[in-house]
């Protein structure tokens, strides 16, 4: 099942006083036995409704019918409007208002009329769910349509992003739509996943991102990233990039986390609360961070001028993160003047863990 998202024009509308679909649909059931009374209204063109059993396919567009199937046969009343069946040998059945057919694995039978008593029991059924239904409004029925589908959150491994998505919104085949890559709001790729991450140009869909994570030895072009207004939250360690400026303008990022030292392409993030990267870089590109609060310094075998920290009053944590087999940034004696000379920030010298 699948619904586009409903865009009421009166969210007080009750379904009572609905005569067509709300917004394009496509639904497929899987019935192998039992029995199912449905009343469905007029389809939007862009709309699909199947049903499939063992013996055979129905196609609805705006009906009220009843389906009974069992493993050897099948028999379809239409009430009102038609339904179309489709039999393992490709044979069309139309079946329109007033009419039953029955179907089993050697033949179809032709359209006949329907008893009154049977569509008396059907017309029955259809008011009960009518008068259920009549004072539900549109804005209840976006609400619980919100509900069911939540902000999605994808982890790509070795088959790439096209079969993480379908693999999320249950769509094997298909058109996805914009709608669903919206519902996108965070995304991972790393090489412990199996992802071997080369192309992001399909970010360029993701315009709702809120937080993305890429660990990458082969992506060189992230300018798809440019276009990710609503990024809170970037992890970008991509070995091979070396111009950053796509992302200079994503101002509404507040936690940053980099596998470079090139500090200078994100001066104009003025929301920066976090922030994790190599040594190297300029110190007093920190003072444009006003809001920054934790700052975690990656080592690779390099010493630390104690000055550099002389600004950084205002953290509330600093890490500094050195490689196991390298001298620390900082010896004991250099530690302690930096836990003075920053009273109120908690200060950490950690080794990486890999």
């Amino acid at each position: 099942f699948f619904q586009e998202q409903i865009v009421p024009e009166d969210s007080n509308l009750e379904m009572s006083n609905i005569r067509e679909e709300i917004s394009p649909s496509m639904v497929k059931f899987e019935m192998d036995v039992g029995e199912l009374i449905v009343e469905r209204k007029k389809l939007d063109k862009k709309s699909s409704f199947f049903i499939e059993s063992q013996l055979g396919t129905a196609g609805i567009r705006g009906t009220a019918f009843r389906l009974s199937v069992n493993d050897k046969t099948q028999s379809l009343e239409v009430l009102r409007g038609q339904v179309d069946t489709l039999n393992k040998e490709r044979q069309i059945t139309s079946v329109i208002n007033g009419q039953r057919a029955d179907m089993s694995e050697s033949e179809s039978s032709s359209p006949s009329l329907l008893p009154d008593t049977t569509s008396e029991e059907i017309e029955n059924v259809c008011n009960l769910l009518a008068e259920v239904s009549a004072e539900i409004t549109v804005g209840e029925v976006v609400k619980k349509q919100n509900e069911a589908n939540p902000p999605i959150t994808l982890i790509l491994d070795e088959n790439g992003f096209e079969y993480a998505m379908r693999k999320k919104i249950r769509r094997p085949r298909g058109r996805i739509l914009q709608e669903d890559y919206d519902r996108v709001e965070n995304l991972q790729s790393h090489p412990e996943n199996n992802s071997e991450l080369d192309d992001i140009r399909f970010l360029e869909k993701l315009t709702k991102l809120r937080r993305l994570q890429l660990h990458s030895l082969f992506i060189n072009d992230i300018s798809s990233l440019s276009r990710l207004s609503n990024l809170e939250l970037l992890n970008l360690h991509c070995e091979r990039v070396l111009n950053y400026k796509p992302v200079s303008n994503l101002v509404n990022i507040k936690v940053l986390s980099l596998g470079s030292s090139q500090l200078n392409f994100f001066t104009k993030f003025s929301k920066l609360e976090e922030l994790s990267l190599r040594a190297g870089f300029d110190f007093e590109i920190l003072e444009k961070f006003a809001k920054l609060k934790i700052l975690k310094i990656n080592y690779g075998g390099q010493s630390e001028k104690l000055n550099n920290f002389i600004n950084l009053k205002r953290l509330n944590k600093l890490e500094l993160i050195f490689t196991p087999q390298k001298d620390p940034p900082l010896n004991k004696k250099g530690l302690k003047e930096l836990a003075i000379m920053l009273p109120d920030t908690e200060i950490y010298l950690k080794t990486r863990n890999w």
